[in-house]
């Protein structure tokens, strides 16, 4: 319907409405990428749900630290670890508890890192110091995963903090047990050189993982640029913004088989904007163009943002109202259709004569797309044929009402 010109081819209201989690759904594989035809990778859900990646994670950090608290063991039972066997086991146990409790805090935070780093390398610090044997380095090699952990997920300042704090708990423990005057003086020496030595290597190869994080934010923002300039072109009509119409033809398979499915029901509409070839002659097509756009950024403003705004050729746009039905449409439609007499050109005056007809039809289970829209062109027609300017909405079968201008 409607006149189409060479220049002119190509949100929120409040009325009832089902649960927003349908068109939720739809986002959580656009959301991420910028795009509703699925361009490049959807990211759904938190960093940290329950996933089996998740669960494999956890079960080799799981089995990890039973195979460290194992070979504590060993070495207590070969007489190599200072102190009495219920106190060694009193505090392994304390710490392995904390340190899982921790581990399934389901959360990126920096603190909760920062929590995780300073209770694993505090633990391994005090059971390597308990070790008065060159088996101290193997001990310590979880501190050195732990600074490198917090190099993944931290800020460069934030990561020498728990390094620095680390060698900061060796020291202090290492001069108590000193003072004791029960330990090799040149072996503490020379470990806690070597500690140090461990930790500034470490923390250079965190310098690097810091960088490489940085580089690869930088390029993830220029790719998410490029994807949302990419869904302009694919899924959104040049002039208006607008969806175009390949794009809202998928909506509208998509709505089918959830309604088919018995999940929700939809309702489109068929707007077109009356006498707009007497624009395009009067004002230029200039003027058509900002005429198309203001009624796109108006439908936008009038829908929620569930619902879809399409062009579907020349003056004439679709709309898909999700969980929607003829009453509710109706109402919708009408208000629309009297903001459209508010459009205004830049230089502030009004179009003269300009008003919106709208055909409305509700989705019938089992009927096929090409029938729901040749029911909504059907109404569009009657609504021309009725003198323009008025919505009306089609019937199941073939009864049609009209609700007139006012």
């Amino acid at each position: 319907m409607g006149v189409q010109t060479g220049h002119n081819m190509g949100s929120q209201g409040e009325y009832p409405a089902l649960a927003l989690w349908v068109r939720v759904c739809e986002h959580s594989w656009i959301s991420q990428c910028g795009t509703k035809s699925r361009i490049g990778a959807s990211v759904s859900g938190t960093p940290y749900s329950f996933n089996a990646h998740r669960s494999a994670r956890l079960a080799m950090l799981m089995a990890a630290l039973a195979a460290y608290v194992g070979f504590c063991a060993v070495l207590m039972q070969h007489d190599l670890v200072r102190g009495t066997e219920s106190a060694f086991w009193q505090f392994i146990g304390v710490w392995s508890v904390g340190l899982l409790a921790l581990l399934f805090v389901r959360q990126r935070n920096p603190r909760i890192t920062l929590a995780r780093v300073a209770w694993l390398n505090v633990g391994v610090v005090i059971l390597a110091l308990l070790v008065p044997h060159t088996l101290r380095f193997l001990m310590l090699v979880p501190a050195m995963f732990g600074v490198m952990y917090a190099g993944l997920l931290l800020r460069r300042r934030q990561v020498w903090f728990a390094s620095s704090a680390t060698f900061s708990v060796y020291l202090v423990l290492d001069v108590i047990l000193v003072g004791y005057g029960e330990v090799d003086v040149r072996f503490e020496a020379a470990s806690l050189a070597g500690f140090a030595a461990m930790l500034i290597g470490v923390n250079f190869i965190s310098d690097e993982v810091y960088s490489l994080r940085l580089a690869f934010t930088r390029r993830r923002r220029m790719l998410d640029k490029a994807l949302t300039r990419l869904e302009k072109l694919v899924v959104r009509d040049d002039l208006t913004g607008a969806y175009n119409r390949r794009y809202i033809n998928d909506v509208l398979t998509r709505q089918k088989a959830l309604a088919d499915r018995g999940q929700i029901d939809f309702t489109v509409c068929f707007c077109d904007l009356d006498h707009f070839k007497q624009v395009n002659d009067g004002y230029g097509h200039g003027c058509g163009d900002d005429m198309l756009i203001r009624f796109a950024e108006l439908a936008e403003e009038t829908l929620r943002s569930v619902d879809f705004v399409a062009r579907w050729g020349g003056d004439e746009f679709l709309l898909v109202l999700i969980g929607t039905d003829t009453l509710v449409a109706e109402q919708v439609t009408n208000r629309l259709r009297e903001h459209t007499h508010e459009i205004r050109m830049e230089e502030g005056g009004a179009f003269d004569g300009i008003s919106v007809s709208i055909g409305v039809a509700q989705f019938c289970r089992g009927e096929r797309v090409e029938q729901l829209l040749a029911r909504a062109d059907l109404a569009l027609y009657e609504a021309k044929m009725l003198g323009r300017n008025r919505v009306v909405v089609s019937g199941r079968s073939s009864g049609i009402r009209s609700a007139p201008a006012a």
